[in-house]
């Protein structure tokens, strides 16, 4: 279930050289594709995303969180032939960003525990650092190589035992 959810209208106008624009929505992303055989524009508008809950919030950081601890299956994906684009560290950081674990922080921190507080900002605070101090594109082989990525995934660990089926309070 995506988070957006859209609704699309498709009104018929006149070519502009003999081409429009057609809007193909594809796995939920929406595509351009130039077409000489339709003349639709259209128009997106959100429909009725409800707000997001806590419970649902943590629960999309500890599912993030939980797959950069997992050492085993990063070594298992990370390098296989059949990997898919997704299954890389690029991406797996870039998820965490998705969850916006920086606005989680800041509204809840003031509702954790000490050991959640701390927890959590050695977390932020190591990927922050791993993040400033590697290049922009990283390779798998080399991020499961490095002893700094090691202490992110402990980090993240240390994050997952304070705050699974702990917050909010049950």
């Amino acid at each position: 279930m995506g988070l957006f959810n859209v609704s699309v209208r498709f009104w018929p106008v006149l070519p502009v050289n003999g081409c429009d624009w057609n809007c193909i929505i594809d796995s939920g992303l929406v595509n351009w594709q130039l077409s000489l055989s339709r003349y639709y524009v259209f128009v997106m508008s959100p429909v009725n995303i409800p707000p997001m809950t806590p419970e649902r919030w943590i629960a999309n950081l500890l599912e993030a969180i939980a797959n950069i601890a997992d050492k085993e299956h990063q070594e298992k994906r990370w390098l296989a032939p059949d990997a898919q684009a997704w299954e890389c560290p690029d991406e797996l950081i870039n998820v965490l960003d998705d969850c916006v674990f920086d606005g989680f922080m800041g509204k809840y921190a003031s509702t954790f525990s000490d050991e959640q507080r701390e927890a959590a900002f050695q977390f932020k605070d190591e990927l922050t650092l791993y993040c400033a101090i590697t290049p922009q594109h990283l390779e798998s082989a080399d991020v499961l190589a490095d002893p700094r990525w090691e202490r992110v995934r402990q980090k993240a660990a240390a994050f997952l035992m304070v705050f699974r089926d702990k917050w909010p309070s049950p």
